[in-house]
C-alpha cells in the first residue's frame, strides 16, 4: 500500500453489517478525542508559556513600552484564545456524540438511521475545521493503539 494508504479501523468482527458500521464510527470517534484531549492540553501549556513569558518581559516597563508589547503579541494571543473556543465546541459536539451512541449501543440491531444519525455528526464535527497538530497523532499512535484495543478487549469480557 503507499504511504499514508492504511486499514485505520481495527477488524471489528459482527454479522450485523450497521453494528460493524457504527463500531467503525464507534472507534473513529474515540481516536479524534484522544488526539482533541492531548491537544488541548499542548494548547493550554502554550498559552501558559505566552502569558507568563508576556509577564516576564514586560515587568516594570512603561505603559507605551507595555502597549507596544501587547500589540505585537495580540496575534498569537488572539489564536490561542480562537483555538481553546473551538477545541471546547468540539470537546462538546464530542460528547454528543458518544451521548448517541450509547443509546444505539443499548439497541440489540441498530438501524441504518442510527448509523446515518451519527455519521452526520462525525460530518459535523468535520465541518468545525478543527485540526489537532498531525505529530500528536505521530507520538501516541502506539499508545493509543493498546489503550483502544485494550479498553475493548475488557469490554468483551
Amino acid at each position: 500500500k503507499p504511504r499514508g494508504l492504511k486499514d485505520w479501523y481495527t477488524e471489528i468482527p459482527s454479522s450485523n453489517h450497521n453494528q460493524a458500521i457504527l463500531n467503525c464510527q464507534n472507534e473513529n470517534i474515540w481516536w479524534d478525542k484522544q488526539i482533541s484531549d492531548k491537544f488541548r492540553i499542548v494548547l493550554l501549556a502554550f498559552s501558559m508559556v505566552v502569558f507568563l513569558s508576556l509577564c516576564i518581559f514586560n515587568y516594570n516597563k512603561s505603559l507605551s513600552e507595555l502597549a507596544i508589547s501587547m500589540f505585537s503579541n495580540i496575534t498569537l494571543v488572539l489564536k490561542l484564545i480562537d483555538d481553546l473556543i473551538v477545541n471546547k465546541k468540539f470537546n462538546d459536539h464530542q460528547i454528543k456524540m458518544n451521548t448517541t451512541l450509547e443509546i444505539i449501543r443499548k439497541k440489540t440491531k441498530p438501524s441504518k438511521h442510527d448509523v446515518e444519525s451519527v455519521q452526520e455528526q462525525i460530518l459535523l464535527r468535520r465541518q468545525m475545521r478543527y485540526l489537532p497538530f498531525d505529530f500528536l497523532h505521530k507520538l501516541n499512535r502506539i499508545e493509543l493503539h493498546r489503550l483502544w484495543i485494550n479498553s475493548n478487549v475488557n469490554k468483551d469480557q
